[in-house]
């Protein structure tokens, strides 16, 4: 269901922002943006970065902008509640060594 939302806006406001528009629309004409719900744009834009990038990419991308979730304070202070540093030290030195 596409439902679309006409806004006008007159450029031939006196804003500071629309000064630098009026020389380009005259001042005397209005434009008229039809804006599309919040879900077809993310799907139309998904759609646009996949087939631009790839898939693979497109997560890669979109992965920058989601938030994780869970507690990290709390699960590293459990995680490693038994370790010293020195034992943590020596874990990194063994897993690079098996790389």
């Amino acid at each position: 269901m596409q439902r679309t939302q006409r806004i006008k806006y007159n450029f031939s406001n006196s804003s500071a922002n629309s000064a630098s528009l009026r020389g380009i629309y005259k001042g005397d004409r209005k434009m008229t943006l039809q804006t599309k719900p919040l879900a077809e744009i993310t799907h139309d834009a998904f759609r646009a970065l996949s087939r631009e990038i790839g898939i693979g990419n497109t997560i890669r991308f979109i992965n920058q902008f989601t938030t994780g979730h869970g507690n990290y304070t709390q699960e590293r202070k459990e995680l490693f509640a038994d370790m010293t540093l020195t034992d943590m030290i020596s874990s990194i030195k063994k897993a690079n060594r098996k790389k």
